[in-house]
């Protein structure tokens, strides 16, 4: 689970139209959202290097899911997303006196207003007025398919000690 934090989140989503635009096939440029996940190695270099030149910080949370005896106890899988998420996220906020905080639109509407009521009251009472929680599709925002490159790094980094990207 990862969190960028940014003041300039155009120069964050211009890395990702930089990437589709000049690293991309043509045939390719067209997708409605560019994946981590499918894009090969140079397509996930050049949008990491890029974010690496903007003023970002990143949270994550690593969790190795085959020692998770802290949060077993959490009745359901939401449950202990909304718990982890509100931990980095809060994190991400601690120096921050407002801002949008934007999820992937992950949840039906009612789990939505769950979620954000859970991390609303982690984050403490003045702090929550001062952060509008935002849950937004993928395909339509670059600062989460920016954050999805970044997870993934995260993730080969800590499974297979991948520096690559």
């Amino acid at each position: 689970m990862a969190v960028l934090q940014t003041t300039t989140p155009t120069l964050v989503g211009n890395c990702l139209s930089r990437a589709r635009s000049r690293v991309l096939k043509k045939k390719r440029r067209h997708v409605s959202e560019l994946k981590a996940s499918a894009s090969d190695e140079r397509v996930r270099n050049y949008v990491l290097t890029g974010l690496a030149q903007h003023p970002i910080q990143i949270y994550a949370l690593c969790l190795d899911k085959t020692q998770d005896t802290q949060y077993r106890h959490m009745s359901t899988e939401a449950e202990r997303y909304f718990h982890l998420a509100s931990r980095v996220i809060g994190a991400a906020t601690q120096a921050c006196e407002r801002g949008q905080v934007i999820v992937d639109l992950r949840f039906r509407a009612r789990q939505r207003e769950d979620f954000n009521q859970y991390v609303s009251g982690a984050l403490g009472f003045p702090k929550a007025d001062a952060f509008t929680i935002k849950h937004v599709d993928s395909m339509t925002d670059r600062c989460l398919q920016a954050v999805d490159f970044v997870a993934l790094a995260i993730r080969n980094q800590y499974q297979r000690g991948d520096l690559t990207g």
